[in-house]
C-alpha cells in the first residue's frame, strides 16, 4: 500500500508542479488520499519530502540512496523516484533525531 501511495503522490506531483509548490501539492494529494489536514509535525514531513523532490529534480541525489531506491523499484525508473522519496524522507527524519 505504501508503494502504491509514494506512486500517487509521485503522480500528483508532476501533474500539477507548474501550479503550486511541491508542499501543496503533496499535502493536498495526502489529503485527497486520506481526507485528512496536515498540521502540526506532518507539515514538518512535508517539507522533507520538498527536500527530497527539490534533489530529485536538480540531479543531486544521495548516490547510495538513489542506488537502493533502484534495488527496492526492481528497475523501474518511475518506481525508482518514489523510492527515492521514501529513504531520503526516512534518512532526513533520523538526521533530526
Amino acid at each position: 500500500v505504501g508503494g502504491v501511495v509514494a506512486r500517487f503522490l509521485f503522480v500528483h506531483l508532476m501533474n500539477q508542479r507548474r501550479q503550486k509548490t511541491v508542499l501543496g501539492i503533496i499535502s493536498g494529494a495526502l489529503e485527497d488520499i486520506t481526507g485528512v489536514v496536515l498540521t502540526g509535525s506532518n507539515e514538518m514531513n512535508m517539507q522533507l519530502y520538498a527536500i527530497a523532490d527539490e534533489e530529485l529534480s536538480s540531479g543531486n541525489v544521495d548516490k547510495g540512496i538513489w542506488a537502493l531506491a533502484l534495488v527496492k523499484a526492481r528497475g523501474d525508473a518511475e518506481t525508482r523516484k518514489s523510492e527515492y522519496l521514501k529513504l531520503r524522507v526516512k534518512e532526513l527524519k533520523h538526521a533530526e533525531q
